[in-house]
């Protein structure tokens, strides 16, 4: 070892530099036949490597193990320096014993940068060599470099390549990880987005508002035959636009039991919605994986109608003067609202008015549908009441346009109807009324017992009204949910 070997092996430019001026040979070689430039790149000390290459030294000269300096920057993952020899001349594909290029000792050792470096400066990337005449696809996956693994894909390294053994490159995979990184590239390769299919109630042209809504993604090759990915190896991306053009991301998820993909999303709000099913880093034929791209899928996007659901009484409301208070005999209007258990408007159901006591309809009833979930109501009481006995307008939608009033199906709201005057509460039914809606729409106060007990009272005495009575009570224990203060 010469006194330069030493100074290129510390890192000391100023050293060398004095070192030459004493006329030092810069190509001088030990016993292992290694010049100052090997050592300076085996340590990675780019300063030395550089100023002894401005000063002559050989980048192709072999040391020992019968490498060149360059094999040696690759194999140690030595980045700029593979980027300084590279632009000052130095065969990218340089072979040593065994047919053994750079990029070998790249993907061997796992330095995916230098890999990265090697092909863009115009490496062979299937390039064959070594005992088992493996190529870097080869020598990355037996190291179990997942990330150069799939850098090499990227570069459009070729899966198909076989060693002299006969195995292939995913065959020499060192774990489940690096095996699903070749299984990912074959599936991609292999997924056709023009031939894949959905199915389930989430495409459907109509459905009903729900909490969630899913469908099933199944992808087929270019001869639309299904294909098994259980692991959700293929990326999917789905987006559901909606008529003002605002876009919410759908959730998929693998499915191991159908070996397909599902997808959730919000169907809670009625409306049209346009579903975007794409198939993300897609590989056509010819296309490298670096370059792949988001490509919708057959029949994309989707038309997807949601309609209201059922009529919820939690949530569907009265609202107007005739519902707080009108006098007896005159006629009165007021607006139902009519909303499913998501707060979206109902329209196209059936709704009768009745007046307690015993459940009649009241004369010149009208009910005029908007189209919009409200209904307009008008109606007239044909019985003049005293001050002391107020009546009680009972509503009753039914979810169905065949069910008949107050069939199980009804949906039953109650709307006190005083002809009293404003600040004037009678003493009959109507203050356990009041109690029963004040709690069943989320008003301060509880019922208390004795209005209970007079409840139970009433519902006794007129079989006619025990069923609202009922109805009534049983509404007030529950909680009510969505915008319902004027019930």
């Amino acid at each position: 070892m010469t006194p330069l070997h030493r100074a290129a092996a510390e890192n000391h430019v100023e050293v060398c530099a004095f070192l030459l001026e004493c006329k030092a040979n810069v190509n001088a070689v030990d016993r292992y036949q290694e010049t100052p430039l090997k050592r300076a790149v085996y340590n990675g000390h780019l300063d030395v490597l550089t100023f002894l290459l401005e000063a002559g030294a050989d980048l192709n000269h072999t040391d020992g193990q019968n490498k060149m300096v360059i094999h040696h920057a690759a194999e140690q993952g030595y980045i700029p320096c593979v980027e300084a020899m590279l632009e000052l001349g130095a065969a990218v594909n340089a072979e040593v014993t065994g047919y053994l290029t750079p990029l070998h000792f790249a993907a061997r050792n796992g330095h995916t940068g230098v890999a990265r470096v090697l092909i863009a400066a115009g490496a062979l990337i299937d390039a064959q060599g070594g005992q088992s005449n493996q190529a870097a696809a080869h020598m990355a996956a037996e190291g179990g470099h997942t990330t150069t693994v799939r850098a090499l894909l990227e570069e459009g390294a070729d899966v198909l390549l076989e060693d002299s053994q006969g195995r292939r490159p995913a065959l020499c995979s060192a774990d489940r990880k690096t095996r699903d990184v070749f299984d990912t590239f074959t599936l991609r390769r292999a997924c056709c987005p023009s031939a894949c299919t959905v199915s389930g109630p989430g495409v459907e042209s109509v459905i009903e508002a729900c909490d969630v809504v899913r469908f099933a993604i199944q992808p087929r090759d270019v001869y639309g035959q299904e294909l098994r990915d259980p692991g959700g190896l293929i990326e999917w991306s789905v987006d559901i636009q909606d008529a003002a053009g605002n876009v919410q991301e759908a959730m998929v998820e693998p499915c191991p039991q159908f070996y397909n993909s599902l997808c959730y999303w919000d169907a809670s709000r009625a409306g049209e919605y346009l579903v975007h099913v794409r198939q993300e880093h897609a590989l056509p034929e010819g296309v490298n994986a670096g370059a792949g791209s988001s490509i919708p899928i057959k029949g994309s996007p989707f038309k997807v109608v949601v309609k209201p659901s059922k009529l919820d009484p939690y949530c569907t409301r009265a609202d107007g003067k005739g519902v707080t208070r009108t006098e007896a005999a005159v006629t009165a209007e007021f607006s139902v609202y009519g909303r499913d258990r998501f707060n979206n408007p109902s329209p196209g159901h059936v709704i009768t008015v009745l007046i307690d006591p015993n459940n009649r309809i009241p004369v010149d009833l009208q009910v005029v549908d908007l189209g919009t979930g409200e209904y307009k109501v008008t109606a007239r009481d044909s019985i003049l009441f005293s001050p002391p006995s107020p009546g009680r307008r009972v509503v009753a939608l039914p979810l169905s346009p065949l069910s008949p009033p107050l069939s199980p199906s009804c949906t039953v709201l109650y709307c006190p109807w005083l002809p009293c005057a404003p600040n004037t509460l009678p003493s009959t039914c109507n203050d356990v009324l009041w109690a029963c809606l004040g709690v069943g729409c989320g008003r301060a106060g509880d019922v208390h017992g004795a209005a209970l007990e007079r409840l139970g009272a009433l519902a006794r005495g007129d079989r006619g009204r025990e069923t609202h009575l009922q109805l009534a009570l049983y509404h007030a224990h529950q909680p009510r949910r969505g915008p319902c203060a004027q019930l």
